[in-house]
């Protein structure tokens, strides 16, 4: 363990850096990096050392923590971090230098979008007036508490059975008792656990992206066939065999919407997941024999395309359908696999397109969702602008 004391002389002195042991220098690379802000005469001082350092432990861990500093002192340090003699030392640069150029990349999305919220506002309020803009920003405060709360509760009943079984574990090592018979069986929910925390964030991610208004050209049929293999990828990723749902699809590979197919595509998937969902079993780990039939095809209009995903699942009561049809993310009845985004997910997709998507369902007889989307790309333009 490095020494506290050691540590603390590291920031009053410099020149006492190079005598240290190579793990306090080690330890000494965050307090480095932290006076960057407060004291950046004595921060260069002790990085211009850490940089030279001897060893390479003490070079990686600089490297490591390149990403919490300002432009300059990285594009130094990284310049002479990236042709160190040691691999693990270089594959730490870019590492960090990844994370900065997505987190670039995230805050300019972030301050995008924020930009476009407040012109929205602006128009919104010329046009309407100043109290109807109060109140519509209060609905949106209301409807953001809902959906997050919503969120907030099932990651609760999430991380509350992972915060004991690491509490217990972390007892029983402190008071050298591992059971490992226990640890062998709590582990395995463990991951379960955490990889279900992981897609309930992914698909909170997803959720929350604007559909780009690009549209394409796309056969539905190739999109549908793709979505099956991704459902059934991620079944089989999961060790979830999926082989006895029997998935058909009905569609004639000359049916083209314009559309933007990553997002008609997430929207299909999420609904294949759900229909083979509705087939499982056993806590969620096998899956019944059944039947999933995907269709495509045209409206008497001839101006929209109508897919259809029928499964012969349990299907939903009538109290569960209705509470399923106001697509509140978050909502979720499957607790030991679902996210609660799946579906809200694909309808803002499909109405993102100018489309709809309905629900039917009825207990033991299967559920049947049918989306309609324009044939030819409509741009859905906000009233306000």
């Amino acid at each position: 363990m490095p020494s506290s004391v050691a540590v603390t002389a590291t920031a009053t002195d410099p020149a006492q850096l190079a005598s240290l042991p190579w793990r306090d220098r080690r330890a000494a690379v965050r307090q480095a990096v932290g006076l960057a802000a407060t004291d950046p005469e004595r921060s260069d001082a002790l990085l211009q050392i850490l940089v030279r350092d001897e060893q390479w432990q003490v070079r990686k861990e600089l490297a490591e923590h390149l990403v919490a500093l300002d432009e300059d002192r990285l594009a130094r340090l990284a310049g002479a971090l990236a042709s160190d003699c040691n691999r693990f030392v270089v594959e730490a640069v870019q590492r960090s230098l990844d994370r900065r150029r997505k987190g670039a990349k995230e805050d300019h999305r972030r301050t995008k979008a924020q930009s476009e919220v407040e012109t929205m506002v602006q128009h919104f309020e010329r046009r309407y007036g100043t109290p109807a803009c109060r109140q519509a920003r209060r609905l949106a405060d209301r409807l953001y508490d809902v959906a997050v709360g919503s969120t907030v509760h099932e990651l609760r009943g999430l991380m509350t059975p992972l915060i004991d079984t690491v509490t217990t574990l972390q007892a029983q090592l402190q008071d050298d008792r591992m059971d490992l018979a226990w640890a062998k069986r709590h582990l395995p929910l463990v991951k379960q656990r955490m990889d279900l925390v992981q897609r309930v964030l992914d698909d909170m991610r997803e959720f929350s992206r604007a559909t780009p208004v690009t549209r394409r050209p796309e056969a539905l049929s190739g999109i549908c066939h793709e979505a099956v293999s991704l459902a059934v990828d991620w079944f089989v990723a999961n060790g979830i065999d999926p082989t006895p749902a029997r998935i058909a699809i009905h569609a004639d590979p000359g049916t083209f919407a314009e559309i933007s197919r990553h997002q008609i595509l997430v929207a299909l998937r999420n609904l294949v997941k759900n229909a083979v969902e509705s087939l499982l079993v056993w806590r969620g780990r096998n899956v019944r024999p059944g039947s999933i039939v995907l269709r495509v095809s045209k409206d008497e209009s001839g101006q929209h395309a109508v897919i259809t995903v029928r499964d012969s699942g349990t299907g939903l009561a009538a109290a569960d359908l209705e509470k399923i049809r106001s697509f509140e993310p978050g909502r979720t009845s499957k607790k030991d696999y679902g996210t609660g985004f799946g579906l809200p997910i694909a309808y803002r997709k499909v109405a993102d397109h100018g489309g709809s998507l309905h629900i039917e369902s009825s207990p033991e007889k299967g559920t049947t969702v049918t989306i309609r989307l324009p044939l030819q790309a409509q741009t859905i333009k906000e009233d306000l602008l």
